[in-house]
């Protein structure tokens, strides 16, 4: 029965797995990946501000 205790994998594990898969996939560290999410925030959050500037 302790085997049955590694299917409950908490939600949060999986999706760190998942951002490693992809990090491993597209030969990139998570560093990376953070740096690319983080300007695109920021080219987001821009975007935004200057919509509101619009109207």
């Amino acid at each position: 029965m302790k085997n049955w205790s590694l299917l409950f994998i908490r939600e949060e594990e999986l999706e760190n797995e998942e951002i490693i898969a992809i990090c491993r996939k597209n030969n990139i560290t998570i560093s990376d990946l953070m740096v690319k999410v983080n300007r695109e925030k920021s080219e987001m959050k821009k975007e935004n501000g200057n919509e509101k500037n619009e109207e």
